[in-house]
Formats: C-alpha cells, sequence, structure tokens
C-alpha cells in the first residue's frame, strides 16, 4: 500500500495526523503508513501563514522523493496566503458559500502543481474549531487546569456549531486555546 503524507499547516494538525487520523486509517482500512510533515518550520513554528512557494516546494519534494507516496495537505483556509493560486480572483467573485470558494482554490492548486498523486486538501474552518466540538475532547488533553476547562466548556455551551466561534482575532479556536 501507498504510503501517505499529509503536509501539515502546523503542530496541532501533525499531531492529530500521525496521532488520531493514522491510527483510525490503520484500524478501518490497514493503511499502515501515514505522516503529518509540518510545511512551515518558522521560527517560531507554531503554524500558519504558510506561504503557496513553500506550500509547492514541499509538495513537489516529496512527490520526487517518495515515488509511490500519496501527498494531501491540512491547512486552513483561515488566514490562508493570497499568493495561492487564483485566491484573489475567487475571493473577489459574486459566490457567497466559503465551501466552493475552498473548493475553487483545491482545484486551481490541483491545476498549478498537476500531479496524479497530489489531492489538496484545504479545511474551509480552522482546524482548532474542531477540537469545540465536544468538552469530551479535552479530557486527554495534558495540563489543562479545572478553570481553563470551565472557560472551555462555556464557549463550547454558547455556541451551537463550533465553526462559529471563528470570529476575530483575540477569539478565534487556536487563540482560546493558548
Amino acid at each position: 500500500m501507498n504510503p501517505i503524507y499529509v503536509l501539515c499547516e502546523g503542530k496541532t494538525e501533525q499531531n492529530f495526523v500521525n496521532q488520531i487520523l493514522g491510527e483510525y486509517l490503520y484500524n478501518k482500512y490497514q493503511i499502515e503508513r501515514i505522516y503529518g510533515i509540518m510545511a512551515n518550520t518558522s521560527k517560531n513554528a507554531k503554524g500558519g501563514s504558510l506561504s503557496y512557494s513553500r506550500y509547492k516546494n514541499e509538495v513537489q519534494d516529496l512527490l520526487k522523493r517518495e515515488e509511490n507516496a500519496i501527498i494531501t495537505s491540512l491547512i486552513d483556509y483561515y488566514k490562508l496566503q493570497t499568493d495561492f493560486p487564483d485566491y484573489t480572483a475567487i475571493q473577489s467573485t459574486n459566490i457567497q458559500d466559503k465551501a466552493e470558494k475552498v473548493s475553487q482554490l483545491e482545484q486551481s492548486i490541483a491545476r498549478d502543481i498537476k500531479h496524479k498523486r497530489f489531492l489538496p486538501y484545504i479545511q474551509l474552518h480552522e482546524f482548532e474549531a474542531l477540537l469545540f466540538s465536544s468538552i469530551n475532547g479535552f479530557d486527554n488533553l495534558v495540563g489543562l487546569d479545572l478553570k481553563k476547562k470551565k472557560q472551555i466548556e462555556k464557549i463550547i455551551t454558547s455556541y451551537h456549531n463550533p465553526e462559529y466561534i471563528n470570529d476575530g482575532q483575540d477569539t478565534h479556536p487556536s487563540a482560546r486555546l493558548s
């Protein structure tokens, strides 16, 4: 079976791929090798701010180095750099549905990189928003004190959908976790 490499925007996504998604795919489909690769190697190593040139270089390097591997990505649409193919044109269309905009961006990236083993993926909402689906997911976080857990629980109960908490520079999901 071909290995799968997932180009990740940050450590959260990388840990998700390596620890949760990899185990799930192995148990369900016997996919033995899935690797989350951190795309952003900036000094702060927090993720985000991934330029398209870096993204494209990483993808092309993986395609050359790993002859049988499937390459995909897990990057957030939230704060996506404007240098991604057709980003500005897609944003200026009359399309209101963000999912449709993401789909068009993925198609533009696929056309630009043009390789049968490459399947671009952009996460519509900031990945960390998914963590706010249930308080149960926070039970396994090491070092999460009771006060912070109560704050997170209040956030979860204040919104009927975790994607709606993605509403500002200081209140987007990853900011609420730090």
